[in-house]
């Protein structure tokens, strides 16, 4: 697969349009950008995936679980009544309740609250609190860890780096569960020592690798590096660049995206590695990945993102509070 060419805009006859030169445009998009404070950059962001999102409904309607999925820490009421449309295009109720990770809202708390009474997915319901610290969110980990959702529990602990999380990693491990997607977005000496306590029990290393999505630190690449020569996926590698948008990041992206995707499925890994990336070449990107006939559900995974983003996105707001 060859990169798409570049485009060259065409010189103008004097009875076209006024030619606009593209770079000063995109220019001139940066400084208006880069004079946005974080929220009001955040809030376009989401507007536009929610845009986006909206899109890939129509020309792919069959996706609509998997776009489900994708309004993770979206709570805006355009993001409530896209959710209600897809309930009422038939989504599955589980995928829309996943993806109400890292809400914490009253309304996200009734429908997530409505589902756990009345479905017998309480799998995704508990992975849904992902990103959240609240005590009714505790409550709830407490209740199910002691039945046969310790996998799900430890899941729902992606992002959360504090005493309690990691007494409660301990506990499940100790039970016999997995924690390894807990340890998503930490960057913690603790989480390190985890990471390779972990590594001594899995051979593949591919649960372990996932689980740096979110790190641009020298540890998090030294790991990567470690686990690729182990012979890891590369599927498995470029999940782990969710939410990095560093130049680094990017240049393993372009190494993995010359490999046909549709024959390893790098396609579907590389669109959700975009996923919390609101740069222009990750918007380029999607649209580049949605030519070549990646699925579109996926690719509405790597928007705003799913329930990784949710745990990302909480690790790095407390790691800004310390």
């Amino acid at each position: 697969m060859n990169p798409e060419v570049p485009f060259k805009s065409p010189t103008p006859s004097q009875d076209s349009e006024p030619f606009i030169d593209e770079e000063q445009l995109a220019e001139a998009v940066v400084q208006e950008v880069g004079n946005e404070t974080p929220e009001a950059r955040e809030a376009r962001f989401q507007e536009h995936s929610l845009e986006f999102l909206e899109r890939l409904l129509k020309e792919a309607p069959y996706d609509k679980d998997l776009i489900a999925d994708s309004l993770v820490g979206l709570d805006s009421e355009r993001a409530w009544e896209l959710r209600n449309q897809l309930i009422e295009a038939g989504a599955d109720k589980s995928n829309v309740v996943l993806g109400l990770a890292g809400l914490d809202s009253p309304q996200a708390w009734n429908l997530r609250n409505e589902f756990l009474n009345r479905s017998m997915r309480a799998d995704r319901g508990v992975r849904s609190l992902v990103g959240l610290d609240s005590e009714r969110a505790w409550e709830m980990r407490e209740r199910y860890a002691k039945g046969q959702l310790r996998n799900d529990v430890a899941t729902s602990l992606m992002g959360l780096d504090s005493e309690r999380a990691w007494e409660m990693r301990e506990r499940l491990l100790e039970k016999g569960g997995d924690v390894t997607d807990s340890l998503t977005g930490l960057d913690s000496e603790r989480a390190w020592e985890m990471r390779e306590r972990l590594l001594e029990k899995d051979s593949k290393g591919s649960g372990v690798v996932h689980s740096l999505a979110g790190l641009d630190s020298e540890r998090a690449w030294e790991m990567r590096e470690r686990l690729l020569k182990k012979g890891v996926e590369s599927s498995f590698v470029a999940l782990s660049l969710i939410g990095l948008d560093s130049e680094r990041a990017w240049e393993l992206r372009e190494q993995f995206i010359n490999v046909s995707p549709r024959v390893l499925g790098f396609g579907e890994s590389l669109a959700k590695s975009l996923a919390g990336l609101d740069s222009p070449r990750a918007w380029e990107m999607r649209e580049r990945l949605l030519k070549e006939g990646t699925n579109k559900g996926y690719v509405a995974l790597g928007t705003y993102g799913d329930v990784e983003m949710a745990g990302i996105r909480k690790a790095r707001v407390t790691q800004k509070k310390k």
